[in-house]
């Protein structure tokens, strides 16, 4: 008999306009994963967030092919606990990811249970290690090794974008 895990999805409509104003205030104190609607019925299929490091799956960013944590069988997060406005801005000017192109509009955002992160891999740990020529968020990227089971996830933002 297969587990079931209940997970709560809030469901938002939001004008691409309006992402920085409503999203990013939901996104704030939170680690997070971000995926579409493909990723995410897969994540509830095999009841884990899988690392992506054979290429198995559609890359949600383009840069992604280069991504430190893919290449070591990471599972790639955003860590926006304890960061300012500031900080979070900071990101998303290095690196937009409120609605990734391959998201089709509907981006997927996993929000993990913060009290139980603590394999959690974070910049401290990397930042003498990483290559230059691999893709890096410095300060606000961080890694969980090979996957992350379903019952991680407290909740779903899944955001429909329209123009």
């Amino acid at each position: 008999m297969r587990k079931t895990i209940d997970i709560k999805i809030l469901r938002m409509i939001i004008n691409r306009r309006d992402l920085y104003n409503y999203l990013l205030p939901l996104l704030k104190d939170c680690i997070f994963h971000v995926t579409n609607m493909d990723g995410r019925i897969g994540i509830f299929n095999s009841m884990r967030i899988m690392n992506n490091h054979d290429g198995r799956f559609e890359f949600s960013y383009g840069q992604s092919v280069n991504s430190f944590g893919r290449k070591r069988g990471y599972v790639s997060l955003f860590d926006f606990r304890n960061k300012d406005k500031e900080e979070i801005e900071d990101c998303l000017l290095k690196f937009y990811f409120l609605n990734p192109k391959k998201s089709s509009n509907r981006p997927q955002f996993l929000i993990l249970n913060d009290e139980d992160v603590s394999d959690l891999i974070v910049w401290e740990d990397v930042k003498d290690i990483y290559k230059p020529s691999e893709m890096i968020i410095p300060y606000h990227e961080c890694w969980i090794e090979e996957y992350i089971p379903i019952a991680k996830i407290k909740y779903v933002l899944d955001i429909q974008v329209y123009e």
